[in-house]
């Protein structure tokens, strides 16, 4: 199964919206759902303590997932909790074109 949300994150009072995409394995909810971050067409993952270059979240919830004490909205308040100190998306910069470029020159 694989829910889309998401995370809304608060940086120097700036709001972010983060796209993440939640697997869970047919084991869940005895394993930890494996979690990505899932840029949109405007975004560019920012790889960091909790986020690889795949876009994977890496947080100690997750490794330390316990069916008895974890559950999905407890993951997504982590996350957001986490996200809103660190955000691991930004503004994808513009792409200059090849015109843009010579005319500058």
């Amino acid at each position: 199964m694989k829910p889309t949300d998401s995370r809304r994150g608060r940086k120097r009072d700036t709001s972010y919206n983060i796209p993440v995409c939640l697997w869970l394995d047919e084991s869940y909810p005895q394993t930890a759902p494996i979690c990505y971050v899932k840029p949109t067409k405007d975004m560019v993952t920012v790889r960091g303590k909790h986020v690889d270059s795949n876009g994977e979240v890496m947080l100690p919830f997750l490794q330390e997932w316990s069916q008895e004490t974890c559950d999905l909205v407890s993951l997504l308040q982590v996350i957001s909790a986490v996200f809103g100190e660190s955000p691991p998306v930004c503004v994808r910069p513009p792409q200059e074109t090849a015109q843009e470029t010579a005319q500058a020159s």
